[in-house]
């Protein structure tokens, strides 16, 4: 199901799903929503799989502030789980729903361990945890895409990330990068790896994944 132009209304027990071209609503409870998913590039969508099946609210206008939404949804539920990812608007209708669970599953599974093995008894500890293990691991520089919040670029520029400048405690951690001979510092969870197929790609989408839904 595809619903868009929707006006969303939180409640204690769910949301409601108002389209704006019917006028007709659905009621979604919260028990019932098995996991979120949001795309990162221009296109949004957001798909929340529930007991009954796929849910897509996609935007279409500038309008929808998609960011804020997200935000009320996290503090509204916090033990909803929200996955970021990125998918090529020309494929929004062959989106493969099994693959993207058993993807989700496995990426929850290795963060865990991660917590588990290297992180503390609170986010700041696990955060100063994800900083040393990037620093150790991650191969500089590498390229990545800005997805989200791009201050003085814009959301699809390509920058160089040449290392690790520390951690914020509101936006996690801030990496250097380089755009042409200009330097600027962004936090992490607003990039992509532009290497889909490399070890930092995961490294990095792992941290991701953990600092979206930490």
């Amino acid at each position: 199901m595809v619903i868009m132009n929707t006006e969303i209304r939180l409640y204690e027990k769910g949301l409601q799903i108002r389209t704006g071209l019917s006028g007709e609503s659905l009621f979604v409870q919260w028990q019932s929503i098995r996991g979120i998913s949001c795309t990162k590039n221009r296109q949004v969508l957001i798909n929340m799989a529930t007991n009954e099946g796929i849910i897509k609210l996609q935007k279409v206008n500038n309008e929808t502030d998609v960011k804020q939404f997200k935000k009320i949804l996290k503090s509204t539920v916090p033990e909803i789980g929200i996955k970021y990812m990125k998918l090529e608007p020309d494929n929004l209708r062959s989106i493969e729903i099994k693959r993207s669970e058993k993807l989700f599953d496995e990426q929850e599974r290795r963060v865990n361990q991660f917590v588990k093995n290297y992180g503390g008894k609170n986010n700041s500890e696990i955060e100063d945890a994800w900083c040393k293990y990037l620093e150790e691991n991650l191969r500089f520089p590498f390229e990545a895409e800005i997805m989200d919040d791009p201050g003085p670029l814009k959301v699809g520029d390509i920058l160089k990330v040449t290392g690790i400048d520390g951690n914020d405690d509101l936006y996690g951690i801030i990496v250097t990068v380089r755009k042409g001979r200009k330097k600027y510092w962004f936090p992490l969870c607003t990039l992509e790896l532009v290497e889909k197929g490399s070890k930092n790609y995961q490294l990095v989408d792992d941290y991701n994944f953990w600092f979206s839904n930490r």
